[in-house]
């Protein structure tokens, strides 16, 4: 095989795509397809919601965190992370400064 040639997969790949590439980039690129999008979020969000409050309302009621908790200490402890790394930044910032001046 030349340095140049495709091994068979590839061209049997690039076949495939150019034949469903172009009518698949169409169809969901069409406004049709994007607003139908939208309104199944909108959907999800209208169905999972309340499902995901009365779930998180009996874990609760057994004593354990919900993930909406989970997620809220997430945020939090990267929060917490960011200023430790900011403040370990200060501190070696001082620590070089400190050591300039002897």
């Amino acid at each position: 095989m030349s340095p140049r040639a495709s091994p068979g997969w590839r061209k049997a790949f690039d076949g495939v795509e150019r034949l469903l590439g172009e009518p698949l980039e169409s169809a969901t690129n069409s406004p049709d397809v994007q607003s139908a999008l939208v309104t199944a979020g909108q959907l999800r969000r209208v169905v999972t919601s309340p499902v995901g409050r009365l779930v998180s309302w009996g874990v609760h009621l057994v004593g354990l965190p919900s993930h909406a908790d989970i997620l809220a200490l997430r945020r939090q402890l990267n929060e917490v992370q960011r200023e430790v790394a900011t403040l370990h930044r200060e501190l070696a910032n001082t620590q070089r400064e400190r050591q300039r001046g002897r």
